[in-house]
């Protein structure tokens, strides 16, 4: 494992992780679709981002609007990174 590590610059963990994934699930493991149904952690949907984008117009930082939305402010910061690029 560690002359793939070498090899194409991985961790030893990721390595480790694929390859119980190979053993337990075979080639399917890899090849199949994942189970997260295209959701992200940080994906807000685009009424949030209004919303959010009304608490910056008043003032509110980060921290508010994310208790506000129920969100962590990881994710305001993130959302608002992805906006302004």
């Amino acid at each position: 494992m560690v002359d793939i590590c070498n090899c194409f610059h991985v961790s030893y963990d990721s390595v480790k992780r694929y390859v119980r994934r190979l053993a337990q699930c075979g080639d399917t493991g890899f090849f199949t679709d994942d189970k997260r149904n295209g959701s992200s952690k940080y994906k807000l949907l685009p009424d949030v981002l209004l919303r959010m984008q009304g608490y910056i117009d008043a003032g509110k930082n980060n921290c508010e609007i994310a208790r506000l939305e129920n969100v962590s402010e990881g994710a305001v910061r993130y959302s608002l990174e992805k906006r302004s690029s």
